[in-house]
């Protein structure tokens, strides 16, 4: 069950990191408090540093490590014009290739909500995370 390896994996994370659990052990405390005591969608989405560890944890570990697409039209690959992926070519896009690039994400292997900030989402373009 992919959702219960995420949360495992996320849970395995801030174990490793006790200043990111307790930045987000107060998050949640606080956010709770303003929606009653009630773990509503509302409650959840009022969490910014939550959505920065989940989407951390994807990084590091997604779900599929590589997706598989069908090309719609010939396609021709930017600034190699020689090399044109075909229509109904089968593309293999690694996934694991994209999020492991530290030339995207540097030092990949460490664990960083900061990468999933605002400020952070500014700088990359937005096919880099999958």
């Amino acid at each position: 069950e992919t959702s219960s390896t995420t949360l495992a994996l996320l849970l395995y994370e801030l174990a490793l990191n006790p200043d990111m659990q307790q930045r987000l052990r107060e998050e949640i405390i606080e956010a709770v408090g303003q929606h009653d005591g009630k773990v509503t969608y509302e409650c959840i989405n009022s969490m910014p540093y939550m959505k920065q560890v989940i989407s951390e944890t994807l990084r590091k570990y997604p779900v599929l490590p590589n997706l598989q697409r069908e090309a719609l039209a010939d396609y021709v690959v930017p600034g190699h014009p020689k090399y044109v992926i075909e229509k109904g070519a089968t593309v293999f896009i690694s996934v694991m290739g994209i999020h492991h690039n530290p030339d995207i994400y540097p030092d990949p292997q460490r664990f960083d909500p900061e990468r999933f900030s605002p400020e952070a989402l500014k700088t990359r373009d937005t096919i880099n995370w999958l």
